[in-house]
């Protein structure tokens, strides 16, 4: 269905998606734990450290959360600019070769799309 470079790209998708769901319920979790300790300790019931805790791990892992997507727009922005740079210089390579041969470049690209199109009809 989909080609390699778009599977590629989908499942990095999917593995975005997977980590990001992972992270939010991992805090819902520590947020329900958190509520609860923090009941407790206003009755006594638990020392005032472990509510303390809970909240310093809610705090981590939005913390992580937070590291995790910046993480992932770096990787997106730094291949967005790699590929930019590539096509840059493709561009420049195609117009030193186009220079080069007196726009024979371009003449044999139609040539050969003309023999695949014909061949295509066979």
């Amino acid at each position: 269905m989909f080609d390699g470079s778009i599977t590629v790209y989908f499942t990095k998708l999917e593995d975005y998606k997977f980590n990001i769901q992972q992270f939010e319920d991992t805090l819902i979790q520590q947020e329900a734990a958190y509520n609860t300790s923090e009941a407790l300790g206003e009755v006594e019931t638990i020392p005032q450290k472990e509510v303390e805790d809970a909240e310093k791990l809610i705090k981590s892992t939005q913390l992580e959360l937070e590291k995790y997507k910046n993480e992932i727009l770096l990787s997106i922005n730094t291949s967005i600019d790699s590929n930019k740079k590539t096509i840059s210089d493709l561009e420049i390579n195609l117009r030193s070769v186009n220079a080069a041969t007196n726009g024979q470049a371009y003449i044999f690209s139609g040539f050969v799309l003309i023999l695949y199109l014909r061949r295509g009809r066979t």
